[in-house]
């Protein structure tokens, strides 16, 4: 189902953007609707604006206020880069909610602004990969908070969504049940659902058994044994990071736990 994009045009931008290579992330930290935020972005006076605001009421309906090829005012340098939509939320999210307090009472919000990462990428060519600031600075294409760019030099010193906000729920969204991509290089490794450079690890089969034990940490609360460290090592190894963490997820004792868990 497509999106209902009411629209709320704002004054605040600078014409065509020169890349569409981002889609960043933003909290509004007051607004807590897209109607009250277009109070704020659709006046001169502001000297804001994102391309969209996703709130709390409609998981297919987001407020516009910036076309999609036009340069918004939201983060500075980065302003360029990409395309800005913005969770709203009261004062205080990006610092204080945690993961289950994002999933368990906001989901709504989360499924709305994954249903506009879905289509922006699919549009714009948009990586459905989370990336930071390492990668923005080499130029990679992907999913980021404004914490994310900022970090990446384009000034400031905003950290929203914060730390807690569960990129990998959204971007699990966005892709509808699609496996997680894989990176745009070989020098990215897979552990859980972020990608980390090869050069932090000696060796690629380092790599693979670094893999496996975040896995198991993160989803058994346990180490594994030394057969079950080489046979995942092993199925990383023949089927890919993307490949082989579906696979993971999808035994019986890893889905049982998620199944259990209280977010």
């Amino acid at each position: 189902m497509s999106l209902v994009r009411v629209q709320y045009p704002s004054p605040n931008h600078s014409g065509p953007r020169p890349s569409s290579r981002l889609l960043v992330i933003h909290t509004s930290e007051g607004a807590q609707t897209i109607s009250s935020l277009a109070n704020w972005l659709c006046n001169p006076a502001s000297q804001v604006s994102y391309q969209v605001a996703f709130d709390d009421r409609s998981s297919t309906e987001i407020g516009e206020y910036v076309a999609w090829n036009l340069t918004p005012w939201a983060a500075m340098k980065a302003n360029s880069w990409g395309q800005h939509g913005c969770l709203c939320t009261p004062s205080g999210a990006s610092a204080n909610w945690s993961r289950q307090t994002w999933l368990n009472e906001h989901d709504t919000m989360i499924r709305a602004a994954a249903a506009w990462v879905s289509e922006e990428a699919a549009r714009c060519q948009v990586a459905l990969v989370k990336i930071g600031a390492n990668e923005i600075n080499a130029g990679r294409s992907g999913i980021c908070g404004h914490g994310d760019v900022s970090a990446a030099g384009a000034g400031g010193s905003h950290f929203d969504p914060g730390d807690a906000f569960p990129f990998g729920v959204l971007i699990g969204y966005a892709l509808g049940g699609q496996p997680f991509p894989t990176p745009q290089a070989d020098e990215l490794v897979l552990i859980g659902q972020e990608w980390y450079p090869m050069s932090i690890f000696q060796s690629d089969a380092d790599a693979r058994q670094a893999a496996a034990l975040t896995w198991w940490a993160q989803y058994l609360s346990r180490a594994p044994d030394v057969a079950n460290l080489a046979r995942w090592a092993d199925m990383i190894q023949n089927m890919g990071y993307a490949g082989a963490l579906n696979q993971f997820l999808a035994e019986p004792e890893v889905k049982d736990r998620l199944a259990n868990r209280p977010w």
